[in-house]
Formats: C-alpha cells, structure tokens, sequence
C-alpha cells in the first residue's frame, strides 16, 4: 500500500512539471517584456541633454542639475582641461559642458582619486614587497568616498552652492614614494616603491593574456598613472573642511581602517 502511495505521488509530481514550467516561463516573459526594455524607454523619454535640463523639483534630472561627481585636474572655474590624460575626463568634460548650457541651477563636485581604491594596491605590494607603478614623482591627493558622500550631501541639504565648483581632495598629496612606507607600515614589511614607464606597467598588468578586456583595464590604469606623473592630480583643497566642519580622512586612517 505504501509503495502504492509513493507511486501515484510520483506520478502526479510528474504531471505538474508542466504548469511549473509554465508558471517559471510566465515570469521569465514578464521579466523581459516590463524590465529589460526599461533601460532604453528610459533613454527614449528622457534624452542626455534632458537630464541636466530639468530645472524644475522632483524631475527625471534634479540631482544631475544640483550635484555632478567628476574628476580633478581642472581649471578650477572652467571646464575640465583637455590635456589631462586620465581616461574618464573626456566624459566628465562633455558632461559639465552639457550642464553649464542646460539653463538650469547647478554644483559640481570633482572627485579626487579614491583612497579606497588604493586597498587592492596595498595587499599586491603586501604579498610581493614591491609597489609597481608609472606615476613618477607625482603626487595625488586621495580623498575617502565617505567624505565625497558627505561633501555631496552638504551641498544638497545646503544653499548658496548654485554655480560653484568644488574640487573634493584628501588632505594631503601623496607620492608612489609615500605610499610605500604606508603599505609598508600597514603590512609590516617592506615595500619598494619600483617605477616603469606606461608600456612595462601595462605589459606587467597583461602578462600573457589575451584578454582583451585585461588590456582594456591595464591602459585604464596606466592613464590615471601618467596623469598623477603630469600634476593633474596634486592640487590639495580644503572643500571637504569647508562644506562638512571636519578634516578629511587621511589614506593610512581609511586603509587601517
């Protein structure tokens, strides 16, 4: 008798399979039909130059008319030179161009290099004792991405910022030379500082790869390193101090941390 139950449960577990994978494919169908398109309807309804064009509370584009995060290495009231050769400034470039010509109120806020990024770095140079690197004897003034977050916030709880731009660095500016002694001090061993030029720092990151997205991000890389060897990443300003009421945190305080 038991073996007879089990049998017609078996039985009827297989007859459900269908209405199970109807029920799956109904929600993978309406997954793509009211999800994936939304990205594009979205881009559709709201075009680029529409989003910095919103002036109005409560539009598609009120934060990109009041905050835009974008890098330094700038005039500092003008737009984003276009000799600096980090790979993302061209962007950040179009995008306070198309912002300045909205009509609409606006800040922005020039990031500096984050000092978290710097994490990664330090358990490379950690494991192998050496910090490899093509940015010279430049120096980069490493800002948290706690206080760009706390700078951004300012000026959106605060007025007075319409039209201002500010420059959100570290408190200090920091050479290869000087990172070194901080991994070494954090890691308890030392770390030499070992400069190449951009072609070994890439072929170092690539190796044998033939990944072409390895490729991609090694020269990535290599951009932000010739920019910090050229100076565009040296000025220190005092924007995180001025918009919170604090000091900003230096990058032996975040990587302890």
């Amino acid at each position: 008798m038991q073996t007879r139950w089990l049998d017609a449960h078996n039985v009827l577990g297989v007859l459900a399979w269908p209405f199970l994978f109807m029920i799956v494919l109904s929600g993978v169908a309406f997954y793509c039909y009211l999800y994936i398109p939304s990205g594009m309807q979205m881009a559709a309804r709201y075009p680029a130059p529409a989003r910095v064009t919103a002036p109005g509370a409560g539009g598609p584009g009120m934060i990109w008319a009041r905050v835009v995060t974008d890098t330094i290495g700038v005039v500092p009231e003008g737009l984003p030179e276009p000799g600096n050769p980090a790979a993302v400034v061209e962007t950040h470039r179009q995008t306070e161009a198309d912002l300045r010509a909205a009509g609409c109120a606006w800040t922005v806020l020039r990031n500096e290099l984050y000092s978290e990024f710097q994490e990664m770095e330090l358990r490379e140079a950690a494991a192998s004792g050496r910090l490899v690197h093509n940015r010279g004897d430049g120096r980069a003034a490493y800002v948290s991405r706690l206080d760009c977050a706390a700078a951004g916030a300012a000026v959106l709880a605060g007025d007075g910022h319409e039209g201002r731009i500010y420059d959100v660095t570290g408190p200090e500016g920091l050479s290869a030379d000087d990172l070194a002694g901080i991994y070494a001090d954090l890691a308890g061993r030392p770390v030499e500082p070992v400069a190449v030029d951009d072609d070994a720092l890439v072929a170092g990151m690539v190796g044998d790869s033939d990944d072409g997205h390895a490729a991609f991000g090694a020269l990535f890389v290599a951009s932000f390193g010739r920019a910090i060897r050229e100076g565009w990443f040296a000025e220190v300003s005092d924007a995180v101090t001025t918009l919170t009421g604090r000091s900003p945190r230096s990058v032996r305080d975040v990587l302890a941390g």
